[in-house]
């Protein structure tokens, strides 16, 4: 596979997983409004969850509402409840608002969970049992190595957001950099890129490092190769070679 036909197909699963990831969110928001719609008292769905909870060992994420349950179980509105949830559930594994449609929803309500389910195994089926290994397409790669200061957010959805400004400072699609490596501290962020995508990337000029000074936390070294660059700011770069 060549490295053109790589960069595609890793441009398609980012694409897709958004795709999906919107999907997920669009559907838990509209089983939510049916609650509230409905006024479901926010007691009858901590009951239904607090079943959930009784029975968790037939699930795979449930257990985790062991994490959130004191603060479920004071929850003042059904929004409180989807809120507190929200970070125990994905697109992927998603029983809590299924067990929850089952429960408590309508005759819509559970066509949406079918046909989301079905887009889910699309998804799957897809991206995972039809997509060809990495391992298998040899393309080689370079490590891009960048220490950045004033990080407070490690969650992979902050971290994707800090990866997708770099990608754009240093103009090119935020599918060529691929996550590899997080050291906390004076925090380590270290990047996979294909050889071809580093040629395109360095030297960098005045522009990009201007853009990589302006995303808001201190970028203090970008290192790719043969190229180190030592930022300090606002007062410019060095650049080593």
């Amino acid at each position: 596979m060549k490295a053109t036909d790589v960069f595609i197909l890793k441009g398609r699963l980012y694409e897709d997983f958004c795709r999906i990831t919107r999907e997920f969110s669009k559907f838990r928001t509209a089983v939510c409004e049916s609650l509230i719609d409905r006024n479901v008292p926010v007691q009858k769905l901590v009951r239904v969850l607090r079943d959930l909870r009784a029975f968790s060992h037939v699930h795979t994420d449930t257990p985790l509402l062991g994490r959130c349950w004191p603060e479920i179980s004071a929850a003042k509105s059904v929004d409180d409840i989807f809120d507190i949830t929200t970070d125990y559930v994905s697109f992927f594994n998603f029983q809590i608002t299924e067990h929850i449609v089952e429960s408590l929803g309508t005759h819509q309500d559970k066509v949406l969970l079918s046909e989301y389910t079905k887009k889910r195994d699309e998804y799957c089926k897809r991206n995972i049992f039809e997509c060809p290994s990495y391992s298998t397409l040899c393309i080689e790669e370079a490590i891009l190595v960048m220490k950045v200061e004033g990080i407070e957010d490690y969650s992979m959805k902050h971290l994707a957001g800090l990866i997708s400004h770099i990608s754009r400072a240093l103009s090119v699609e935020s599918h060529s950099l691929t996550l590899c490596t997080v050291e906390k501290g004076c925090v380590k962020l270290m990047c996979q890129i294909p050889l071809c995508v580093q040629d395109s990337i360095f030297p960098l000029n005045n522009a990009n490092l201007g853009e990589l000074m302006d995303i808001g936390v201190g970028i203090k070294l970008l290192k790719c190769g043969r190229w180190l660059y030592q930022v300090s700011m606002p007062n410019g770069y060095t650049e080593v070679i």
